[in-house]
This record gives structure tokens, C-alpha cells and sequence, in this order.
């Protein structure tokens, strides 16, 4: 009996290898994120399982030399390592602005658990039931997360903030309450998807390879319904896109290995069937969650929606190669002059005397003297004069001496940071619409839809939730359109901008707004941020408003600084002040670098997912190893796995990270056509084609840095490269298993 349990704990019996490889992926579904202090990274039930079966599974390996046999997805992991080593030491010695951060050494420890992972499915991989044991797991995980996902949406008695509350942070728990969108035990509803995919994979191929028999046939099917049932109800776009190409990938794949050997038919009905049931339960219960076709609509994929910011990122990491300066250099242009479209402001009435009116176009003449001057300095130096004053850099040879404000005397306040400039002139006249602060420089307005010329009945780039409703309207103060917001008490409308925000930095936010009817409004100008330390700060600053029905415009800013830690996301909320009904026409919102809000005619608008920190190294700094996570300043905003790799590991990690996925499907496709077993073909078949759904999601999410799935995803492929192996086949001898347990 003591021989027995030795030979278990010590991995001699590959029943113990296979318990312990369950008992893992079981561990992976239903452990929640535990918070670790001083923002080290989270940690998870099946991570400490791995570190209490390394000595087995090391002790394993050392005494059979079949387990020590290496094949190439260990090479792809090894020369992932290397290639992320290389940058770690790399960037903080050569790289102005990256520091060593004590979480950086965490991305190699990641790596080296997701290696673990697979070793112990391969180790698992000769018990001859573990290619079943694969698909039943998947079956009743797809089971259990679809029932919990419809007990989420349906919400009974507060069950999300006793239950969903223990995998959920509080962000994702705050929109499953607003939009219904399930999470499941993963905590987010994108990843929750994208496990359901996975799992859909699993049992799909079940009963298209015909491996089912009648006794396990129930599970597939079941299974299969469950898995469409929760990738409906994650409500999930990049995950049902990427699940979509999935499937297609994997039709195409057996029309050409099976031609009609293959269960087609039941297999398309069952996803037909539970998708149509599923859609039609979500569209219809309850009423008041919207529709899930609205998710999917032709406006919710355009640039300004959050699947838009996420592709155009691309982009972003191309700027510095692309980077000429300004266009003045090449036009002569000052950018804002003429005003952009939708930034035309409306005929209104002067509140000055002439002389004042006469002071004010010689200030905007002066500013705008400034700013050329400033421009052709940088097209001449090639940077901005930050730090420098600015008299001894324009006079004389960009002009004879610096203007002053006809009135006070004084200079001209400037803004000069290394991503651009704003020259600022306080106007005198009270109806001029290019005031209250007239502004020239090139220091962009970061807001998406500003002036809300954009979208058909709602503005595109804004959301409106919780009961509120925004409506275009004709008769904006800019452009020919503004907004009609609807807000009830509770209710708020955003944009979320997305951008990492450089460090102790000014900023400003503005607003105009006009009240909607004979009664004053009292609004909110309320922001939100999500910081690379982790916590969201909400609120982060906020001013309240008085709007008066007098038939004007009124302009409504606040400014904020930055500090030592990045923010990534800041949320622009407008809200009734105290949680009041709030109804007003808004127009011409701004947000910029600099201690002031832009003047809206001469702001110009640029994505802020085309934008690069000025304070930061970029992929074309360092375009072969790429600039570090850099974790203790950022938390990598950029929602485009291989767009985020090419920043932070350059292309060589990039090309090794896309080799170890196609390592993975090599090792699936293997699988499937050459494991002797049937649950061992399907098993790597779904596995191949898991691969390609992981592909797909990574253009507009990510999948490497979410260790619950992928620690399901790099064991099951090392169960599949059991499979692929003559030695792991059922049946095969092994003597030193043999040999050791009958020693015991």
C-alpha cells in the first residue's frame, strides 16, 4: 500500500498523472483572482496546484527518459523566453524612460506556466482515458458555464453581487447590471466568450467525427447547446466573430480530410437551433437589457465604437515611422485655420463695444503669429522648444519681438510639452464663439464625435445607459448638429477614451451646453479613469454646473493633472448634478493636454488611438526587441494582442509568439491525424481549430496574458501531443512505468 501511494505521488502511476491533470483544469475554471499587494499580479488556485506538482512532475521527467524527449512547441516556448529575456535586460539599459519593474520578471514566469501546463497534459496524455476525460470536461463545463451565465442575465435577488461578485471585479459586475452581459466564472464578459468558444470546439467536434457514442452523446449535444447559449449571452463581438472563423476554418479543414465521413448535419442543426433559441432569449428577456442584434450592428463597428478604437490601435504603433512633423512644414498651414468640419461656429450676437471687439481680432492675429513662429522653429529644429523660453528661440529670427495683449500688457500664454504646443489669448467679447479662450496650436482634441455631426438618430462614439437617451439634433452652437441629451436620475451619457495618458501632465476637459427648455439644468461634467496600478478611480474629478434657461450657450471645463502612475482609460461622463433630471443640448466637447480646453473652431480632432505618449518609447525606437511591458507605468491599453506584442518584445517576440500558435495548431492537426484513438483525432482536431479561433480574437482583444483559459488551452495541447506520439498511443508499452510500479 505504501509502494502503491509512493509510485502515485511520485507520478510513476499514470492514473496520478491524469488525476492531477484534471484536478488542474478543474482548478482553472472555478478558482477566482486573488489580489496581491503592492500591485504584484494576481494569483490563482490552479497556479499554486502547478507549484505543488512540480516535484512531482520534475521527478517524473528525471527518471523517464521518454517524458525528457523534447519536440518543437518546446522549442517555440523556449525561443519565446529568450526572446522576451532579450528585451527585459535590453530596454531598461538603452531605452530613455523604461525603468526595471518588479513585475516585469512576471511575464517570464507566465511563459514558464503555460510551458508546465503542457508538460503536465503531456504526461497525462498516456492514460487512455484522458482524451475522453478532455471531451467530458469540456461538455460539463460548457453545462455549468451556460447555467450560470443564464442565472447572471436573469438575476434573481441581488445572486450577482452575492455569487458573480467572487470571479468579478467590480467593473465588469457594474456593466453585467446594466447590459446583462454574462461572465460566467471568468469574470469578463470578452474572455467568457471566448471559453465558450472553446468549449463549443471541443464538443462540436465530438459529434461531427462521429466519436460520441450513444452513452457520451447526450453530453455533446448538450454541451454544444450550452457553449451557443453562453457565447450569446457574453454578448461577446470579438468572441462570435473569432468562433465564427473558427467554424469556418474547421469546415473547410474537414471537407478536405473526411469529404462526406463526416456528421455535418446534426452538427450544423444543434448550433443552428440553440444560436436561433438563444438570440430570440436574449432579444426577448427582458425587455429592458436592449436588444443583442443592437451589439451587432453596422454603427457599432464603426471607428468610433470600442471595436473600432481596438483595430485602428494598429496604427499607433506604426507613428514613428510615419512621424514628418507637422503639416505646416509641407503647406504653410496652422492646423485649425480654417476651422475643421463640424467645428464651424454658428452666427451669434457680440457682447462688446467695438474696441473690445477690435482688441479681440488683434489678439487672435497675435496668437496666431505665435503659433507660426513656433512651427517654423520645429520645422527648422525638428522639436518642440519644451523648456526653452520662448523669446530666445522666435526673436528675432522668427519675429521681431513677442506680442502682448493690447489690454494687460502681458504675454501671451503658451503650452509647450514634447508632443506639440497651444498658444492662448483671453478673448474680451462674450458672444465671440471661439471663446472664451482663443486657442492656436497642435495639441489635439482627443474626443471622438466632438461636435456630434456624426450618426444617425444617436451620435456615434457616445453611449447613453441606465435610461438616458442622446438624439442628433439640428442647431448645434459648431457644425450644423448637436446633441439632445435625456438624462434621468441614475442615468449618464459617455465616451470612453482610450489613450495612456502621459505622466504629471495637464489636461482639460470642456463642454458647451445649452438648457432645453424654460428650466435652469444643473449638469455634471464627471470623469472616471482606469490606472496601469490596476484600481479604477471613480469618481477622479468631477465639477457641477449651472445651466441657465436664458436661450445661450455656456461653456462648462475643468482641467486635471496626472501623476505618477499611467492612466489608461478616461471615462467623460455627463450626468444631472446630485442625481437630478438633467435635459440639455451639448456641442463642442474637448479634451487635450495643456491647462486649458482648446478653443472648439480652431481644435483639431485626431483618434486618440492614432496617438503616442510623448513621453514614451515607441515600437519605432526599437522596432527588433521592442520597449518592455514597462508594468510599473502602463497596463497596455492597446486591445490587439499582436499590435501589443510588436510594442512591448518588438518583432522578434512577435514572430516568436505568432510561431507558438501555429506550434499549437501543428500539434492539434497532428493529433487529429495520427492519434490512434477517436476522442484522441477529435481532441486535437477541436484543439487546431481553437487555435484559429485564438488568432482571430487576438486582432481586436487579447488571449496570452489571461491565464485561466490558457492554462486550459496549453494543457489540452499537451494532451494532443500525447496523442500525435506512438508512445502515448492506448495500449502502448512503457517500461519504465511498468517497471517502477511493479517495483513498488
Amino acid at each position: 500500500m505504501k509502494g502503491r501511494l509512493w509510485a502515485f505521488l511520485a507520478f510513476r502511476d499514470r492514473r496520478a498523472r491524469a488525476a492531477a491533470f484534471f484536478a488542474f483544469l478543474v482548478a482553472a475554471i472555478l478558482s477566482p483572482n486573488v489580489g496581491m499587494p503592492a500591485g504584484l499580479p494576481a494569483i490563482r488556485a490552479e497556479q499554486l496546484l502547478l507549484v505543488l506538482l512540480l516535484p512531482s512532475l520534475a521527478w517524473y521527467h528525471w527518471r523517464d527518459p521518454e517524458a525528457r524527449r523534447l519536440n518543437f512547441l518546446d522549442g517555440a516556448f523556449a525561443a519565446m523566453g529568450f526572446s522576451f529575456a532579450l528585451t527585459l535586460v535590453y530596454a531598461p539599459l538603452r531605452l530613455p524612460g523604461v525603468s526595471f519593474s518588479l513585475r516585469d520578471p512576471f511575464e517570464l514566469a507566465r511563459l514558464a506556466e503555460y510551458w508546465l501546463a503542457y508538460r503536465l497534459g503531456l504526461s497525462a496524455a498516456v492514460w487512455p482515458g484522458t482524451a475522453r476525460g478532455l471531451f467530458a470536461f469540456a461538455g460539463l463545463a460548457a453545462l455549468g458555464g451556460g447555467a450560470f451565465a443564464l442565472v447572471q442575465y436573469l438575476e434573481p435577488d441581488g445572486f450577482n453581487e452575492a455569487v458573480t461578485a467572487v470571479w468579478t471585479p467590480a467593473r465588469h459586475l457594474d456593466a453585467l447590471d446594466r447590459t446583462g452581459r454574462a461572465v460566467g466564472t471568468v469574470g469578463n464578459s470578452n474572455y467568457f466568450g471566448l471559453a465558450s468558444g472553446l468549449f463549443l470546439s471541443l464538443c462540436l467536434a465530438a459529434i461531427v467525427l462521429r466519436t460520441a457514442s450513444r452513452r457520451w452523446a447526450w453530453l455533446a449535444y448538450a454541451g454544444t447547446a450550452a457553449a451557443v447559449l453562453g457565447l450569446v449571452l457574453s454578448q461577446s463581438r470579438t468572441a462570435t466573430f473569432a468562433t465564427l472563423a473558427a467554424l469556418g476554418v474547421g469546415f473547410a479543414a474537414l471537407v478536405l480530410t473526411r469529404g462526406k465521413r463526416a456528421a455535418y448535419l446534426p452538427a450544423t442543426a444543434v448550433v443552428l437551433v440553440a444560436a436561433a433559441a438563444s438570440i430570440a432569449f436574449v432579444e426577448l428577456v427582458p425587455p429592458d437589457f436592449g436588444s443583442y442584434h443592437a451589439r451587432f450592428a453596422p454603427r457599432e463597428l464603426t471607428e468610433g465604437s470600442s471595436l473600432g478604437i481596438r483595430l485602428s490601435r494598429w496604427r499607433s504603433i506604426f507613428a514613428g515611422f510615419s512621424e514628418g512633423g507637422p503639416a505646416f512644414c509641407e503647406t504653410g498651414e496652422v492646423p485649425g485655420i480654417p476651422p475643421e468640419r463640424g467645428h464651424e461656429p454658428a452666427a451669434a450676437e457680440s457682447g462688446a463695444d467695438a474696441a473690445a471687439r477690435e482688441r479681440d481680432a488683434r489678439r487672435k492675429a497675435d496668437v496666431q503669429a505665435v503659433a507660426r513662429a513656433i512651427l517654423r522653429s520645429y520645422c527648422d529644429r525638428r522639436r518642440w522648444p519644451v523648456d526653452e523660453p520662448l523669446a530666445e528661440v522666435l526673436v528675432p529670427r522668427y519675429l521681431a519681438a513677442l506680442p502682448s495683449d493690447p489690454l494687460t500688457g502681458e504675454p501671451y500664454a503658451a503650452y509647450v510639452a514634447s508632443g506639440g504646443f497651444t498658444v492662448v489669448a483671453r478673448l474680451e467679447d462674450p458672444g465671440d464663439p471661439e471663446g472664451p479662450w482663443y486657442t492656436v496650436g497642435t495639441l489635439p482634441n482627443m474626443v471622438l464625435n466632438p461636435s456630434f455631426e456624426s450618426g444617425r438618430g444617436n451620435p456615434d462614439g457616445w453611449r447613453a445607459i441606465q435610461g438616458a437617451s442622446a438624439a442628433v439634433v439640428s442647431g448645434g452652437r459648431y457644425g450644423s448638429r448637436a446633441a439632445h441629451l435625456v438624462v434621468p436620475p441614475g442615468g449618464l451619457v459617455y465616451q470612453n477614451v482610450v489613450f495612456e495618458f502621459a505622466l504629471h501632465r495637464p489636461y482639460a476637459v470642456g463642454i458647451w451646453a445649452k438648457a432645453s427648455g424654460e428650466r435652469p439644468q444643473s449638469l455634471q461634467l464627471y470623469l472616471a479613469g482606469d490606472f496601469a496600478d490596476g484600481p479604477r478611480r471613480d469618481p477622479f474629478v468631477t465639477r457641477e454646473a449651472e445651466i441657465p434657461a436664458d436661450g445661450a450657450w455656456h461653456h462648462v471645463g475643468l482641467t486635471f493633472e496626472t501623476g505618477s502612475v499611467r492612466m489608461t482609460t478616461l471615462q467623460v461622463i455627463l450626468r444631472g448634478s446630485g442625481g437630478a433630471p438633467l435635459e440639455v443640448l451639448v456641442d463642442g466637447a474637448t479634451l487635450n493636454e495643456g491647462p486649458l480646453p482648446l478653443a472648439f473652431p480652431t481644435a483639431v480632432d485626431v483618434d486618440p488611438a492614432r496617438l503616442v505618449p510623448g513621453d514614451l518609447p515607441t515600437f519605432a525606437d526599437s522596432p527588433l526587441l521592442g520597449v518592455g511591458p514597462r508594468k510599473d507605468i502602463q497596463l497596455g491599453a492597446v486591445d490587439n494582442e499582436y499590435a501589443l506584442f510588436l510594442d512591448r518584445y518588438g518583432l522578434a517576440g512577435t514572430a516568436a509568439y505568432v510561431v507558438l500558435l501555429l506550434a499549437g495548431a501543428v500539434v492539434g492537426w497532428r493529433a487529429y491525424r495520427r492519434s490512434a484513438s477517436t476522442w484522441g483525432s477529435a481532441a486535437g482536431f477541436a484543439l487546431a481549430a481553437s487555435f484559429a479561433l485564438l488568432a482571430v480574437f487576438n486582432v481586436a482583444a487579447g488571449s496570452f496574458y489571461h491565464f485561466q483559459l490558457m492554462a486550459i488551452v496549453w494543457g489540452w495541447a499537451g494532451a494532443a501531443a500525447g496523442f500525435a506520439s506512438a508512445p502515448f498511443q492506448p495500449g502502448a508499452a512503457r517500461s519504465f512505468e511498468l517497471a517502477e510500479v511493479s517495483r513498488a
